[in-house]
């Protein structure tokens, strides 16, 4: 093709470097934005909303524009790919894992989804697991049309949030044609629970609950990871597929 595309190999091999050069600056403008907020609302005692699904539920004509209702009532959004992954920062969230044996990474899954196969519900569970790990986080878990591929993960992400107590609502038939007063009344059953954890998350630490203000984190920050999975799906968790032992299959982002 080199000569179709009048691209020497030289060109071609430094466009590559850079593309992949911008996509790590990329992923950790993400994060760093990402740390911010979670960083926010444990020094505020709030909630951030941990969005787990797939890159099209970026799309507000699929995700019925769930994310941005839930900001304008105060709560900031996290998506997958916001949630910092360097290991030293994650260390804390998950010291009891990384005490057990076989669990060298605090990336790693395989001591819940041995047998993993999608890259993409990898990191659906992974971000469970982080969810689990975090005070200040809830998830919400968007699946359309019961997606075939996200099928297995439903009851160990299940099972993952509700061990830990995790505030959790799950949409898995997410799609056109659900009728939008419906969700009106699930997304308002679900602060009312968020709500009253705040209000228990208070009580423990002797503070008077106030319900939350929309955050003020800029907005582009918050739009930017509401519509991140709209540029792909390129960060994952270390798994039975993509394991430190398997270097060549670890993407660069995660390297270190």
């Amino acid at each position: 093709w080199g000569p179709r595309l009048r691209v020497t190999r030289d060109e071609c091999e430094f466009a590559v470097k850079e593309g992949f050069a911008a996509l790590e600056a990329y992923e950790a403008d993400l994060q760093e934005k990402g740390k911010a907020i979670l960083e926010e609302v444990r020094a505020h005692n709030r909630i951030a909303i941990l969005v787990i699904g797939r890159p099209y539920h970026s799309d507000p004509g699929i995700n019925h524009m769930i994310p941005e209702e839930f900001q304008a009532l105060g709560f900031p959004i996290l998506s997958m790919r916001s949630i910092p992954k360097d290991p030293k920062w994650l260390a804390e969230y998950f010291a009891d894992d990384l005490a057990r044996p076989g669990v060298d990474s605090p990336l790693e899954i395989n001591d819940v989804w041995p047998e993993n196969f999608s890259t993409n519900s990898a990191q659906k569970v992974w971000a469970a697991k982080f969810a689990a790990r975090h005070p200040n986080v809830a998830v919400l878990d968007f699946s359309s049309f019961k997606c075939g591929h996200d099928a297995p993960t439903y009851g160990i992400i299940d099972s993952i949030v509700n061990a830990a107590g995790t505030p959790f609502s799950a949409l898995h038939d997410l799609d056109q044609t659900k009728p939008t007063g419906s969700i009106k009344i699930r997304i308002k059953t679900y602060v009312y629970n968020l709500h009253r954890r705040m209000e228990q998350m208070g009580d423990a630490l002797g503070q008077p609950f106030v319900a939350p203000a929309p955050p003020k984190v800029d907005a582009s920050v918050i739009q930017a990871i509401i519509k991140d999975e709209a540029h792909g799906n390129n960060l994952f968790p270390v798994g039975a597929h993509h394991s430190p032992a398997h270097p060549s299959q670890k993407h660069p982002t995660l390297a270190g």
